[in-house]
């Protein structure tokens, strides 16, 4: 499979964990990094097409202590509905702990009534080992995409009651990989 060269830029990071800030500027070279999303001026910043974001996901995870949003690395995730409120990015894609779709789900669907009136949602857990990733995982997704965009692009579907609707997420892939590939024979 040849690579796609699709001429992206990053505008910025935000991290405040040193080692993943130091992976975030190695290998995608931002043209700004925040070191603290509390500290970051929304106003100032610069408008992206596509913005990616998560919040912590130890607040949610079932491998953490699970108090959502009264954990304060829980109500991150509100920093980045600020910034998609403010500057309206064409698309933006959240990934977390799959609680989000289950025990938090309050969360996910307050996030979709604040951002529903300008952007088409699309919520959904997947499984990361049926996308050809190695491990099994599931996780919590949200799609968001500016009506607008979808209008103007004629990328959006009618239900049959006249709803907008998009199928974002793709379909589960299988991948038949020979054991042999993984192990050396002795």
């Amino acid at each position: 499979c040849d690579p796609v060269n699709l001429n992206i830029k990053t505008t910025f990071t935000c991290d405040n964990n040193r080692a993943c800030t130091k992976i975030l500027k190695h290998n995608f070279k931002p043209a700004k990094h925040y070191p603290d999303i509390l500290k970051r001026n929304v106003k100032e910043m610069e408008s992206v097409d596509v913005y990616v974001f998560t919040a912590e996901c130890q607040s949610f995870s079932s491998n953490g202590k699970q108090e959502g949003l009264a954990d304060p690395r829980g109500l991150l995730i509100y920093e980045a509905v600020e910034y998609i409120k403010q500057k309206k990015p064409r698309c933006f894609m959240s990934e977390n702990a799959s609680s989000l779709g289950s025990k938090f789900k309050h969360v996910s669907d307050e996030i979709v009534h604040i951002l529903r009136n300008d952007y088409e949602m699309h919520v959904e857990q997947l499984n990361t080992d049926e996308y050809a990733i190695p491990q099994r995982r599931s996780r919590w997704y949200m799609l968001g995409v500016r009506k607008d965009v979808l209008r103007r692009n004629g990328l959006q579907l009618l239900l049959a009651d006249g709803r907008p609707s998009c199928k974002w997420f793709p379909k589960p892939m299988t991948v038949t990989i020979p054991f042999s590939r993984f192990i050396t024979r002795l």
